[in-house]
């Protein structure tokens, strides 16, 4: 009796044509076993016919020039038949090699730790000043860098004696201001803290 055919063996019909096994089915009627098979060729058609004659010899009354016994024979491995096949067949998987396959580049791409890349840092304004004045006063960096104008607003309170009429100008400036120099360093501060305070309240109101 013959070997039950098992799925990616290749056979060869005794007309020539190659066909791989996809599976062996049982029909939903009366549970007889059926073979699944693909052509190895164009339009690569999906077959499916009863084992027993799928194992079943050639008719020698219809085909009498037969070359090979069997209706369908496998062609083993390292046969000059399968080597043949194998090296002019177009490469097409089966739809159960296709999914291992698939599997297979999905823990590929799974296991490739791709590095992150460094984060960007934004220059500040304080860190724009410092380079395009090297010695700036940190007095001044530390009203630039404050990211809010509730920051700002305490960094003016906190360094209000260290304050000097040249600090007045680049601070005025950095909030829209216009410059106010040679008027008095009281009043400047009080201009600069009164612009904070309003729009603190501006933004207040905008988000209320």
């Amino acid at each position: 009796m013959r070997k039950i055919p098992k799925p990616y063996e290749i056979y060869r019909h005794f007309k020539g044509r190659d066909y791989q096994i996809l599976a062996i089915a049982k029909s939903a009627d009366d549970l007889h076993e059926m073979v699944v098979y693909q052509g190895l060729y164009e339009p690569y058609q999906i077959y499916v016919r009863d084992l027993a004659e799928f194992l079943s010899p050639v008719d020698r009354s219809k085909y009498p020039d037969a070359e090979q016994e069997e209706r369908f024979k496998e062609i083993t491995f390292g046969t000059p038949e399968r080597r043949e096949m194998q090296e002019t067949a177009p490469r097409r998987e089966t739809p159960a090699a296709a999914k291992v396959s698939e599997q297979r580049e999905k823990e590929d791409s799974e296991a490739h730790v791709v590095s992150p890349e460094p984060p960007v840092h934004h220059e500040t304004p304080g860190e724009r000043a410092m380079r395009q004045k090297p010695g700036i006063d940190p007095v001044l960096l530390r009203f630039l860098d404050a990211e809010t104008d509730d920051e700002k607003l305490d960094v003016l309170t906190q360094v209000r004696q260290q304050l000097t009429p040249a600090l007045f100008t680049p601070m005025e400036l950095s909030l829209g201001m216009e410059p106010q120099e040679g008027v008095d360093p009281d009043i400047r501060y009080k201009q600069i803290k009164n612009t904070l305070q309003y729009k603190q309240k501006y933004e207040k109101s905008r988000r209320g």
